[in-house]
């Protein structure tokens, strides 16, 4: 396996080092945290249901593209 930071070979681990193994966890603890706001009852979800309950059809669209868009940005987890 290579190293997911820098390209280093490993024997068998996502990391080659404790620098790298530290970047790689700040790396997932971010994606997480944004992984939180797409997810269902995340950010763009509860906004797009607030504006339907208001029934607020075109406010709902535009947070729902945004979602999208956040979802495409996401990628795979580090």
């Amino acid at each position: 396996m290579t190293c997911k930071i820098c390209g280093a070979p490993t024997e068998g681990r996502d990391h080659c080092g404790e620098p790298c193994r530290l970047k790689l966890e700040c790396l997932r603890i971010a994606w997480d945290r944004a992984a939180r706001m797409v997810g269902v009852n995340g950010y763009y979800d509860r906004r797009t249901r607030e504006h339907l309950r208001n029934h607020n059809s075109r406010g709902a669209k535009v947070m729902y593209k945004e979602w999208e868009a956040a979802k495409a940005r996401l990628g795979e987890r580090p």
